[in-house]
């Protein structure tokens, strides 16, 4: 997420009005949500992880 968020300006922004926070913010979101799922799906199988 940071990664993506980074490449794209999203970091840099000058605040979160500026265009380039949001376009930022719509690809780092998913990547990072997509990045995350599989280690979770891991660790609630294997029971290392509590699931609510």
């Amino acid at each position: 997420m940071n990664f993506i968020d980074y490449q794209l300006g999203g970091m840099g922004a000058p605040s979160i009005v500026h265009w380039s926070f949001w376009r930022g913010l719509l690809f780092a979101v998913p990547a990072g949500f997509l990045a995350a799922w599989p280690v979770n799906y891991w660790l609630i199988k294997r029971e290392l992880k509590a699931c609510h």
